[in-house]
């Protein structure tokens, strides 16, 4: 048995009323006393809903009910997915299962979504939605199978112990700019020294206002081991600069060079910082993960997530989600 016209509450109030009849039973009610006024009238509804069943179904109806927040809390993430994936993968489903698919996220997501839909597919979506009715079970058996392909584990937010998380709770302009400054960074390195006719050459493919940028950026260095120089030009030869478009440079570069710190162990935070991007971005980390997949000298490792560390310090903390 479920009870009938389930009260609205949010999900931490249910599992504080459900924990409280498990624990109390009919004198559930007691332990509300110890919140406020409005606490309490917000949880009597539900709390005498739970009640009115038989001991027996209430406690499967709460086990039911833990069951599913515990599949919900699996796909959480989902909330920080870039909307470019879920729009992806939903133009791969039937309209009809579309509907069904969308119904747990929030109203703006859905309108986001839909915005980016083809007329044809919003047409037949139009046709079915009077009509989607579909069994409650197989209902949840479609969503789990279809979130399921963007569930991973939420990163830490303790840099210290993963700096490449940053690149997960960036906000995304925050993320291009601290990207392209690492970039400017690594070609101004890669490049001094050299003859002029050669930094001549990358200037003249670059933006002008970037290659003033890195100009400055060349005159600025002063000390620089060999070794920073050797790594900065190993970089740029494993590229295919003349594939790059100029006004991406900095950004490519900057990417390059901090995939080049991933190891396998780092699967899941590739990932979620993949799902997290629009997808032409993520597939772009995709590619260059790839190409540095090879595991790199520990001591280049530690430098780049050095490096980081040291970047993250300067970040405003408006820059991070």
């Amino acid at each position: 048995m479920t009870p009938q016209g389930i009260a609205q509450i949010d999900n931490s109030k249910r599992v504080m009323v459900m924990l409280a009849c498990l624990a109390e039973h009919e004198n559930a009610f007691e332990l509300f006393h110890f919140g406020s006024e409005a606490l309490e009238a917000s949880l009597i509804d539900f709390t005498r809903e739970i009640l009115s069943l038989p001991k027996n179904d209430r406690q499967k109806f709460i086990l039911r009910e833990f069951r599913k927040f515990k599949e919900q809390e699996k796909l959480r993430p989902v909330e920080e997915l870039h909307m470019g994936w879920l729009q992806e993968a939903l133009k791969q489903e039937n309209p009809f299962v579309v509907i069904h698919l969308i119904r747990p996220l929030g109203h703006s997501k859905v309108k986001q979504i839909l915005q980016a839909m083809p007329e044809d597919f919003l047409k037949k979506l139009r046709i079915f939605d009077s009509k989607a009715q579909l069994d409650p079970a197989l209902v949840e058996i479609l969503q789990k199978r279809f979130y399921s392909q963007f569930y991973y584990e939420k990163p830490s937010k303790n840099f210290e112990e993963q700096p490449l998380a940053i690149l997960y709770y960036l906000k995304l302009d925050f993320l291009k700019s601290f990207l392209s400054q690492i970039g400017l960074e690594r070609l101004a390195l890669a490049f001094k020294g050299l003859h002029k006719s050669a930094l001549k050459a990358l200037f003249n493919r670059l933006p002008l206002k970037d290659a003033k940028t890195l100009q400055r950026q060349v005159k600025s260095i002063q000390k620089i081991s060999p070794r920073e120089i050797s790594e900065s030009q190993s970089l740029l030869l494993n590229l295919a600069l003349e594939t790059i478009e100029p006004e991406n440079l900095f950004f490519e570069v900057g990417l390059a060079y901090i995939t080049k710190a991933f190891i396998p162990e780092d699967a899941n935070l590739s990932k979620a910082i993949q799902l997290r991007l629009p997808p032409k971005m993520a597939y772009l980390l995709k590619r260059y993960l790839e190409q540095n997949r090879v595991r790199e000298a520990s001591t280049v490792r530690q430098r780049i997530l050095r490096f980081i560390q040291e970047k993250i310090a300067d970040l405003p903390s408006h820059a991070f989600y």
